[in-house]
């Protein structure tokens, strides 16, 4: 339990209810769901094809409501700040 701070786990040691970052090409299980992603409007694209053989990416879209609250807010100056650095 990181307690709010990010920690390395083994898949095998993620359980249900845990928050996952996930960064681009990385692999992930097909039943995750997207709280927030960076690509527009909540969306991001998703290769199923280690499972289905399909080349198509699958549009996964986060909730506009979790997306908005989950969204790194601006700062002082009104500059969104750099996702890398805020996501834990």
């Amino acid at each position: 339990s990181g307690r709010g701070k990010p920690v390395v786990k083994h898949w095998e040691d993620v359980d249900v209810g845990d928050i996952l970052v996930v960064r681009k090409d990385e692999q992930f299980p097909a039943d995750m769901v997207p709280l927030f992603c960076s690509g527009d409007g909540g969306n991001c694209y998703v290769s199923t094809a280690n499972l289905d053989g399909e080349t198509n990416l699958k549009l996964k879209s986060a909730s506009k409501v979790v997306q908005a609250a989950c969204a790194p807010k601006s700062n002082d100056n009104g500059e969104s700040p750099d996702l890398e650095k805020e996501i834990l």
